[in-house]
């Protein structure tokens, strides 16, 4: 099994943006993949509860039974219109994958 772990951080007040509302827009589009991408197999979304200079802002957590269903994820139309909806939302991006 492959876990994918991404971590973003998002633009504020200070850029121009209401973070909350950006917060809520990027989880509600998270939260849409599972329903249209056979691939992943567990999935968790959320938002920090703390703000700091540290912290990322949201995190998202997938499980994959192989890593070409990974890489099938990476590729899918919904994944790749999520990244499209969002990517002026934020201006950093972490990514994990690893094998359990």
């Amino acid at each position: 099994m492959i876990k994918h772990i991404v971590f973003w951080r998002l633009y504020g007040e200070s850029d121009g943006f209401d973070k909350k509302k950006s917060i809520q827009t990027f989880v509600n589009e998270l939260n849409k993949l599972p329903h249209q991408i056979s691939e992943i197999k567990s999935f968790s979304a959320g938002s920090n509860l703390f703000e700091g200079n540290e912290t990322a802002d949201i995190v998202l957590e997938i499980t994959f039974d192989t890593l070409n269903d990974l890489k099938t994820y990476q590729k899918h139309p919904a994944h790749l219109a999520f990244i499209d909806k969002i990517k002026h939302l934020r201006f950093e991006r972490r990514v994990v994958d690893y094998e359990l």
